[in-house]
């Protein structure tokens, strides 16, 4: 309990027992000062409106259900979520008693006269079954080792009844493609064995699950033994959750053309050798509330980026996903990315002129905590968040906490050539303690880029960098950017 003077200093605190009847020195503020605080709270309310969605008691129940999608996403994917199994379910249960292929497969544990679950995937082909819109097929727990072959599934749902494959409660099947994660060192951190060499002959072009059907749902598995890829994603409509992934030399995921409308949601990827999920001429794509951490650091060749959005990619967004305690080489999230070159014959317009790497990429409330940048040359352009190639691209209300520099923009440059970003907006964004102070490493040709009403927090001197200049934050905002940002 304290007194103000007129100069809005606090006084020395008064000891107790506080007199309540004492006289008030305190005077009415002055009309201007009442409207510049009822301006301030206006201001307050509106960006509140703009920034902030509503939430009511029955929203929060269904949060908690893991029912809620962020409102960028289509509607036609979360209704997917909400469709009752309508057809048959099917049940695979390798480790339980009495379970067999020759069982109907129609109920997940033994109840006589073969009316019980399969033992394994072989089943399928075994009983002729092609998975009908609204069939639910249910792993039960245990190792479903895939080996040199290639789960190839192309099955057609419906949006009213989407195809299910889903873990039973409480259990984590497991599908597991060519090796035991724990034999990930013998067989990478020395690719010229021969041990390394027969296997990548064997699984180098095999990812263990290829999705080139539509409205399908693949929910609770854990994917590992790897090779190229765990996930090659090519079709519509399909929804990814509540997965597992663990490993892999390149890509937990690869959603490559033709694949649009999917949902990646509510993922855990681990142990990725270079990307977790990599986004390649993909349209219309949402990856969500997905959890990203320790990136495999043994591989000769170095680390990677989490994920990339290249190869012409458009309308995808990254929605609160968290990304933490990893090594990248240069981004941790990158909008756009490298190698245009690498497809040929979608890489150029009509007339000859390259296309953006990627275009309509957004990044809305990730977060990203302990992230170390393995990149050290000066010619690159670091950041956790990347933009490279990309154009009308945004990120958004995202937090980057105790990582290295912040943010990266750049082009894509190979063989002569550049594709440089055109149409940034960074808004919105907290950074905070970044670990040298670093904020934004800059190229020059970054057209029509807005950096604006962030905040920054940091015990060290903070730092920005154009090209070769490195800038302090006095001479950033002679650069026009930040203007209405909070500084520390």
């Amino acid at each position: 309990y304290y007194e103000i003077d007129d100069r809005g200093n606090k006084g020395t605190p008064l000891a107790p027992p506080f007199d309540l009847s004492a006289p008030d020195p305190s005077t009415p503020r002055s009309a201007e000062e009442q409207e510049a605080i009822w301006q301030a709270y206006e201001a307050m309310v509106a960006w509140a409106a703009e920034n902030l969605q509503v939430v009511t008691s029955e929203d929060i129940v269904q949060m908690a259900q893991g029912a809620v999608l962020p409102a960028e996403v289509p509607t036609v994917l979360s209704n997917m979520l909400q469709a009752n199994p309508s057809g048959k379910t099917y049940y695979i249960a390798p480790e339980q008693p009495g379970a067999s292929d020759d069982n109907d497969g129609l109920a997940p544990e033994v109840q006589g006269d073969r009316h019980g679950p399969w033992a394994s995937l072989a089943a399928l082909r075994q009983h002729n079954v092609k998975l009908a819109p609204g069939d639910t097929l249910i792993l039960r727990q245990g190792i479903y080792p895939t080996g040199e072959d290639t789960l190839n599934l192309a099955i057609q749902g419906t949006a009213e009844s989407p195809i299910r494959i889903a873990a039973y409660p409480g259990e984590q099947p497991v599908l597991r493609g060519g090796y035991d994660p724990a034999d990930w060192s013998d067989l990478f951190q020395n690719p010229d064995s021969s041990q390394a060499r027969e296997f990548a002959r064997k699984f180098k072009e095999k990812p263990i699950l290829r999705l080139t059907g539509s409205y399908l749902i693949l929910e609770g598995l854990r994917i590992e033994g790897c090779y190229m890829a765990c996930i090659h994603l090519q079709g519509d409509h399909i929804i990814l959750m509540n997965n597992q992934i663990l490993g892999s030399i390149e890509d937990g995921i690869k959603s490559s053309y033709p694949a649009q409308m999917n949902l990646i949601y509510a993922n855990e990827f681990s142990g990725f050798g270079d990307q977790a999920i990599d986004v390649w001429g993909t349209r219309d794509t949402y990856i969500v509330a997905n959890e990203f951490h320790h990136s495999n650091q043994d591989l000769p060749w170095g680390v990677g980026a989490p994920v990339w959005t290249k190869g012409g990619s458009e309308g995808i967004y990254y929605l609160e996903n968290a990304f933490h305690d990893l090594q990248v080489k240069d981004h941790a999230l990158n909008l756009g990315g490298c190698c245009w070159y690498n497809w040929a014959e979608r890489s150029r317009d009509a007339q000859g002129n390259l296309l953006p790497v990627a275009r309509h990429v957004y990044a809305y409330r990730n977060t990203f905590e302990n992230v170390t940048i393995a990149a050290e040359t000066p010619d690159r352009f670091p950041g956790v968040i990347g933009v490279e190639g990309c154009q009308e691209c945004a990120a958004s209300q995202n937090i980057i906490r105790n990582s290295d520099d912040a943010f990266g923009i750049h082009a894509t440059a190979a063989e002569g050539q550049r594709v440089p970003p055109v149409g940034i907006t960074l808004t919105g964004n907290a950074v905070e303690n970044p670990r040298s102070g670093g904020l934004y490493n800059l190229v020059h040709d970054a057209a029509d880029l807005t950096i604006d009403q962030n905040t920054y927090h940091s015990d060290l001197p903070l730092t920005c960098r154009i090209q070769d200049r490195e800038l302090t934050p006095e001479a950033w905002l002679n650069e026009g950017y930040d203007l209405n940002s909070v500084w520390p």
